[in-house]
This record gives C-alpha cells, sequence and structure tokens, in this order.
C-alpha cells in the first residue's frame, strides 16, 4: 500500500529550509501543543471497556490526542481482536522495554510516550495529563500541519535547540469511530465502540532538532472513509512523544 521507493522519494522532498517557507494559499489544520494519551486495548480483554470508553471522552477534550492500539496477545481466549496487529504489540513493547519495568498489560494508557497507568483509573490518568504539561519533562519542538490543495506541508521548529535528539516524523492513518460486536471470548455479546483507532503508522522523516519541513501528498493517506490523520514526533525505540498534532478531515479537495 505504501511501497518503498514512495517513501524514498517522500523523504527527499523534506527540506530543512527552516519555517520561513510558507505555502500560498495555505489553510492551517491544526498546530500548538498536545498531550498524547494511547490506549493498548483487545477486543478480548473483560477490563478494557471502561478504558475504551474512557478514552472516548479524552478526545473531546481540547489540547489532547487520544489513539487507540488493539493489541493482539489476548487473541487465544477464544475471540481474534478485529482491529489488533502485531506492530501495536510491538510498540507497546518497546516503551516497556524502553521504561525497563517490562510492564504490558490491557488497558494500559500511555501518556507522552513516558509513562503508564490503568487505563480505567481515571484520577491517575487525569493527574499524568496535567504533569505532561510540565516543559522541563522533555524538549519539545514546534510543530504545525498545513495544507494547499493536494499537498500536506509539516513543519517542525528546533528553536535553536541544544540538545541532540534521534527522533522520527510519524504519519499516522486514524480511523476516528469503529463499533465491533463481540461474538466469542470474554466480552461475548458486547458491542464496543473504539475512538481513534490507529490503522497504520508511516515514517515519514528523521528529526535531529533542527528546522524541518516535510511535504506530503494528502491522497497517499486516505484510505477508506476519509479516516482521520494524526503527525508525532517521537524519540526513537520507544522514546518519549515531543510534539503531536492532528488533522481533523483529509477528505479530496
Amino acid at each position: 500500500m505504501f511501497p518503498f521507493a514512495f517513501f524514498r522519494r517522500l523523504i527527499s522532498r523534506c527540506s530543512v529550509a527552516g519555517l520561513a517557507l510558507a505555502l500560498a494559499s495555505g489553510v492551517a489544520l491544526a498546530g500548538g501543543e498536545r498531550t498524547v494519551v494511547e490506549l493498548f486495548t483487545s477486543q478480548g480483554c473483560s477490563s478494557c471497556p471502561p478504558a475504551d470508553e474512557f478514552l472516548t471522552e479524552l478526545a473531546d477534550k481540547p489540547n489532547i490526542v487520544a489513539l487507540t492500539y488493539n493489541v493482539d496477545y489476548w487473541d487465544y481466549l477464544g475471540w481474534k481482536d478485529t482491529l489488533a496487529t502485531a506492530e501495536n504489540t510491538k510498540r507497546q513493547k518497546d516503551y516497556a522495554e524502553r521504561r525497563g519495568d517490562g510492564a504490558v498489560y490491557t488497558p494500559q494508557m500511555v501518556i507522552d510516550g513516558i509513562e503508564h497507568v490503568v487505563g480505567s483509573r481515571r484520577g491517575e490518568v487525569e493527574r499524568l495529563i496535567a504533569e505532561s504539561r510540565d516543559e522541563s519533562r522533555v524538549t519539545r519542538p514546534s510543530l504545525s500541519i498545513e495544507r494547499d490543495g493536494r499537498e500536506l506541508a509539516v513543519r517542525i521548529g528546533g528553536q535553536g535547540l541544544a540538545k541532540q535528539v534521534d527522533a522520527t516524523v510519524w504519519f499516522l492513518v486514524v480511523e476516528p469511530r469503529v463499533k465491533v460486536q463481540i461474538q466469542k471470548g470474554e466480552n461475548l455479546d458486547k458491542t464496543i465502540t473504539y475512538t481513534n483507532v490507529v490503522r497504520k503508522m508511516v515514517p515519514v522523516g528523521m528529526w535531529r532538532g533542527q528546522d524541518l519541513e516535510i511535504t506530503l501528498p494528502a491522497a497517499e493517506f486516505v484510505q477508506g472513509d476519509k479516516p482521520h490523520g494524526v503527525v508525532l514526533v517521537q524519540e526513537d525505540h520507544g522514546g518519549p512523544i515531543l510534539a503531536a498534532t492532528a488533522i481533523v478531515s483529509l477528505g479530496d479537495e
């Protein structure tokens, strides 16, 4: 769906020209600081539905990017998760390895790629979200996205940061709502609505602390019924999420 040759051409179009380069008639889609809440969940997990509902509430709050990752390691319990991928499971395990605590469970919420908590513990989640706004915790670049016709311009500002970072710019294809009727396993006969389901994570550039602009063909990231999109700047190997922003719609213009 996204051949290697396409990404090689895409990366070659990245320009470290700074933020002074602006698109004529561009329309800003999103911007500003965001706290990223990632929920690792499973359709085969009886304790997950309350966390799934809580994530839906968080997704409606300003300055929060809420994402759902269905994992596959509970499939043996009798119901194969229809949204799960091995990539989602690996992402969760990468976080655990980076933290060094080996904590891989559902429902698990990870805040800005740093802290984790049981996803149904509302008070703890809200406390971690509040703490994530402390700018002393991580080095945060600026991040904005504009659309001009068929192109998306992703701009990252280094702001003269002295710290050397090894980070990847990720484009996430996200489906806003998915309703699933569970027919076996621990959630038998339940209908669960999942919010902002991550369907695919695509690396579109590397960030080393400099001003960076990446031009993307918008149509390449529209799959199915016009899913939403999210851009993350994240330190490699399960590190902190340094910046994030959401695109409300990627429909054709």
